[in-house]
């Protein structure tokens, strides 16, 4: 072989690992980037997550510690209780159950596991709701039966109210797997 056929193919060789390296590196830069993209979408997600679960939390609060108050009075506060405060309660509740809905939805679509759990709070409000509405209804009818019947709602409602914050603890719990964590 002469010199000159020599240097082609050292030549041949520099090329072809000047391109594979190209290649590589931009492959590499390609893939890091596609990593970042990956990890800053699911960072986003999990802001999100955070964001839509503080929203259902003070969604549910505001309607478990309204139906606390609401029984609280019928408890404690019998003479002044009327047929106006079942109406502003009524208002509220109204104002209260689609943004509840909707942040339970938004959680569904960020974390099934975080929506499981959070759904057994929503539909246990929808319960203690309706208990309380069929408690007004009677008070409409009779305040005397009615005012038994709302008492008698306090307790669950309290107990459901003060277990709220651990229950929302157990969304956030590590050992889960949650895309919040």
């Amino acid at each position: 072989m002469d010199k000159e056929t020599v240097t082609l193919i050292a030549a041949l060789i520099a090329a072809s690992a000047s391109v594979v390296t190209v290649l590589l590196n931009r492959w590499n830069a390609t893939s890091i980037e596609r990593m970042k993209w990956v990890q800053a979408r699911d960072d986003e997600a999990k802001r999100n997550l955070g964001i839509t679960v503080a929203e259902f939390a003070r969604e549910i609060a505001t309607g478990a510690q309204r139906a606390v108050w609401l029984l609280w009075i019928a408890e404690n506060r019998p003479g002044s209780f009327s047929v106006t405060d079942l109406d502003s309660y009524d208002a509220d509740m109204k104002a209260v159950f689609p943004k509840m809905f909707g942040a339970l939805v938004m959680v569904a679509a960020y974390d099934k596991v975080a929506y499981e759990k959070l759904e057994y709070l929503a539909n246990r409000l929808y319960e203690i709701d309706a208990d309380v509405s069929m408690a007004g209804t009677k008070f409409r009818d009779s305040s005397l039966e009615g005012l038994e019947a709302l008492r008698k709602q306090l307790k669950p409602a309290l107990s459901f109210f003060n277990e709220l914050s651990r229950h929302f603890a157990k969304v956030f719990d590590v050992s889960a797997p949650l895309a919040i964590r």
